[in-house]
């Protein structure tokens, strides 16, 4: 089968070199290196397989006790977490389909950072893509072996299942070869051989199991890499959020019309009482003048106001139309209303209104109770169920 490889390692940007080859031909041509913007005009409506760096994708095998992809799914990063540095909320998880020579699972585990990065630079650089997965899934492989691979100075890469494997600094193999081997033997699971291109023989490894090969695996890549998308993964991620924000769209759109509505009621409750204050201000400021002409300058309204009130307090006691009006004033039922005060000559005339007579009764007879006052009304008159009176209050002595 003739597919299309595109090996893109850790390239962050559309100007990084990266490497396109086909495999499965009868004359592979060699991977052809260029800027990865110019890989979409070289496919055409070709679709490529998108190999990263392995260092970026964990590959670790698991076993689940449940069933249903979607559950299994849901119950990786429990099971993993303990076998992970990063917080899991940062991760991203899939299962390759298919299982390992000894039934378990394979789980790879992402970073979603990277994931979208991958994600935008390749729709942003045009390039259609059919899997992506670590680069190491991409060794020639058949069951029950391993295969090795050099792939630049500092970096080997191991493929030992139908979808494990990974990229190890040189110094570092064999003691990651030597685990991979106890593991194995436990498994009873050790590899019928181990192929390798490019790396030195390695002595973890029995004479009789090493297959070293001159040619480029690049040219013999597995065609048929175990189907590991992350990529898919990741946009099917997406797309079930945008599922999700849309089956909520209007609730949420409505919502905000009805905040907006409350804000702007809100401000116009604002603007509302702020103008009925500054009347009320005003309304405050011109009885004060009224009250207390010799005062002209207000600083602050409540202090003034009880000064003012205190002196005339004071005024009261010495003499005696302020006395009268203020006994007058402590003796008025609630609803009796003064409409004029005039004083003269020792005597106090207060015109006064209340819907009810004996409110007026009332108001005199405690008047006439007071010791030092003389109090008695003239021209009472009833009309349209409102009584008015001229009240005339003078000190007994005068």
């Amino acid at each position: 089968m003739e597919r299309t490889f595109l090996k893109i390692g850790n390239a962050a940007t559309a100007d990084e070199t990266v490497l396109l080859w086909q495999s499965g031909r009868t004359n592979p041509s060699p991977p052809v290196a260029l800027p990865l913007r110019d890989v979409a005009s070289r496919l055409g409506t070709h679709k490529a397989i998108v190999a990263v760096a392995s260092e970026t994708v964990a590959l670790l095998p698991v076993t689940l006790p449940v069933r249903g992809r979607r559950q299994r799914l849901q119950a990786l990063p429990y099971v993993l977490e303990e076998q992970l540095l990063e917080d899991v909320e940062t991760l991203a998880f899939h299962l390759a389909e298919g299982t390992e020579d000894d039934g378990r699972l394979t789980a790879a585990v992402a970073n979603r950072e990277h994931l979208a990065r991958w994600h935008t630079l390749l729709k942003e650089c045009g390039i259609a893509v059919e899997a992506l997965v670590p680069d190491a899934l991409l060794l020639p492989w058949r069951p029950g072996s391993w295969t090795l691979a050099q792939d630049g100075p500092e970096r080997v890469l191991v493929r030992h299942g139908h979808a494990l494997g990974g990229a190890f600094h040189p110094d570092l193999l064999p003691l990651y070869l030597e685990r991979l081997g106890g593991e194995a033997r436990e498994r009873g699971r050790f590899p019928e051989s181990v192929a390798s291109y490019g790396v030195p023989r390695l002595k973890e490894i029995p004479d009789n199991l090493w297959e070293p090969h001159s040619g480029d695996w690049l040219a013999e890549a597995d065609t048929n890499p175990p189907r590991l998308d992350l990529l898919a993964g990741f946009a099917a991620e997406r797309s079930r959020a945008g599922e999700q924000w849309r089956t909520w769209r209007t609730s949420v759109v409505l919502a905000a019309a009805w905040l907006l509505v409350l804000w702007i009621h809100l401000g116009l409750d604002v603007l509302h009482y702020g103008h009925e204050r500054s009347v009320l201000e005003r309304r405050i400021v011109a009885l004060f003048h009224r009250t207390f002409p010799e005062d002209r300058h207000i600083v602050d309204v409540r202090v003034q106001m009880a000064r003012g009130l205190s002196r005339l307090e004071r005024r009261a006691a010495s003499g005696d139309w302020a006395r009268l009006l203020a006994d007058a004033a402590a003796a008025r039922p609630s609803r009796l209303r003064f409409d004029t005060a005039d004083y003269r000559n020792g005597r106090l005339v207060l015109t006064v209104e209340d819907s009810s007579a004996q409110d007026l009764v009332r108001f005199l007879h405690t008047l006439d109770r007071r010791s030092g006052i003389r109090a008695k009304t003239a021209g009472l008159t009833t009309a349209g169920g409102v009584t008015h009176a001229r009240v005339i209050l003078q000190s007994q002595g005068g």
